[in-house]
């Protein structure tokens, strides 16, 4: 079904669904800012593609497609994120709702990320915080040490599994505060 276009053809259907598609990315996202990021991304993908569909609803339903997979994907990944750093909630409170310019929040999180990643090699350590800290993609980690993506996301995958091991121990924060 699928056929090869040429550039200008797929060019002009991306103009007919972009605007369409950006503001399905900010009713979904509802934060101008990812929501123009994540476009910026999916309009990457959309013109790179050499085999988009030749029909401008087909495109459409394409476009849109790539579009829903992206905004899934920056939902897994928050929630990846804040999964991480809220399996070290001190004394309940989540380290996500901490406001960034306050010193001592700032030295307690960097200490307990410390003592989390201290029970993780310095390989894995260097993924966890390019992948959901600094927020590269697989891809992007992947190129710049020269490995596969698919090995990138098997390491991460390994080394969350060693973090959730760590955290569920009683080791990570200590014993549960009796009531």
């Amino acid at each position: 079904m699928r056929q090869a276009t040429r550039p200008s053809e797929t060019f002009g259907h991306f103009l007919d669904c972009a605007q369409g598609v950006a503001q399905y990315l900010r009713r979904r996202v509802r934060d101008p800012e990812v929501a123009a990021e994540l476009f910026q991304d999916v309009s990457i993908v959309v013109l790179r593609h050499s085999g988009a569909p030749q029909t401008g609803q087909t495109f459409h339903a394409w476009f849109r497609g790539i579009a829903r997979n992206a905004v899934a994907h920056y939902f897994r990944s928050q929630r990846r994120q804040a999964s991480l750093l809220n399996r070290a909630e001190p004394e309940g409170r989540s380290l996500c709702a901490q406001a960034p310019h306050d010193p001592e929040s700032a030295f307690a999180i960097r200490e307990l990320l410390d003592q989390i990643f201290a029970e993780v090699d310095e390989r894995s350590r260097k993924l966890m915080v390019d992948r959901y800290l600094l927020g590269r993609s697989a891809q992007e980690i992947a190129a710049q040490i020269a490995q596969s993506p698919s090995a990138v996301r098997m390491r991460l995958l390994r080394a969350r599994e060693a973090l959730q091991k760590y955290a569920d121990s009683e080791h990570a924060l200590g014993p549960e505060p009796s009531d």
